[in-house]
């Protein structure tokens, strides 16, 4: 889902603010062969970028699932112009998702932090940095803290959010 600088996020989905309901054992046992299905590409959420330049083509390689090495250079090298506070974290955010698609979960997590921490609201990082969590493995408290943190923020696709949420409950 795309969020572009500036924009607002779309409404929170059918749940709410609270808590997902807790999906039953069958469902859950299908959710993670789903979500493992999905691990070579994992689910995750873009945060756009306005206008053109490298951050623009950052977007679209995480967005079109370009898990290049030209794709992580494009976003490093949009990392180093003069950007805002908000379209440093997007680009930050749309990095991390093709580490993650090129199964580099550290290097992804990284980025997802360094987005949280120059823009805390930015709903993607939260949401994106739980997802990295889960499928790292072994930490789905943390993961389900950084889901709820993102949902709470209205991600622009809720459901992405409270679907690896409801994984990560089981």
């Amino acid at each position: 889902a795309l969020v572009a600088p500036g924009a607002t996020a779309s409404p929170v989905g059918p749940f709410g603010h609270g808590e997902a309901p807790r999906p039953s054992r069958a469902a859950s046992v299908l959710a993670k062969r789903s979500l493992d299905r999905h691990a070579a590409a994992p689910l995750a959420m873009t945060a756009g970028a306005i206008g053109g330049g490298l951050g623009r083509d950052c977007f679209m390689a995480a967005e079109l699932k370009r898990e290049t090495r030209t794709s992580l250079d494009t976003c490093s090298r949009a990392l180093e112009e003069s950007l805002s506070r908000r379209d440093r974290a997007a680009t930050l955010v749309n990095r991390g998702i093709i580490y993650m698609q090129a199964r580099n979960l550290e290097m992804a997590m990284r980025d997802y932090e360094g987005a949280i921490r120059l823009e805390p609201s930015l709903a993607e990082a939260h949401v994106n940095l739980g997802i990295a969590l889960l499928h790292r493995g072994g930490r789905d408290q943390d993961a389900i803290a950084a889901l709820t943190r993102g949902i709470e923020m209205k991600p622009a696709r809720p459901e992405v959010a409270l679907y690896t949420r409801a994984v990560a409950y089981e």
